[in-house]
């Protein structure tokens, strides 16, 4: 069976349903994702991420901001447990097209994305 990817660059009536059916559930909306970069501090260790634009050492040329189409959902889980009450809050992002920059993600490198003043940094990709 193809993937999202797949049908979607694939001129098929399926492909114009998935494509029409995200841009309804988004109502078209953006995400701006920032680039930050992990610099830590030779004299104590202390670890600070740095907005890559700042950075005159940083041999990137590309811009430190991206916007992309897609489907942002937020969702929120009260957890109880013997010694504590916490909440557990999910982002799941789907967009439209592969993000490039973030195939490229190692420990020294986040993408922090703002969507309504709400921040948040992605820990895992599936699909």
């Amino acid at each position: 069976m193809p993937s999202l990817s797949e049908l979607s660059q694939a001129k098929t009536e399926l492909n114009a349903s998935l494509v029409q059916g995200l841009d309804d559930i988004s109502r078209s909306a953006s995400v701006t994702f920032t680039k930050y970069v992990r610099k830590v501090l030779p004299l104590d260790g202390f670890v600070f991420w740095v907005k890559a634009s700042v950075l005159a050492d940083d041999p990137d040329t590309e811009p430190d901001t991206k916007v992309v189409k897609g489907y942002l959902h937020l969702t929120t889980e009260s957890i109880q447990d013997e010694e504590q009450l916490y909440d557990k809050n999910v982002v799941t992002f789907t967009a439209q097209a592969d993000i490039d920059p973030f195939n490229d993600i190692g420990s020294e490198v986040l993408y922090i994305g703002e969507f309504y003043g709400i921040q948040f940094a992605f820990s895992r990709r599936s699909g």
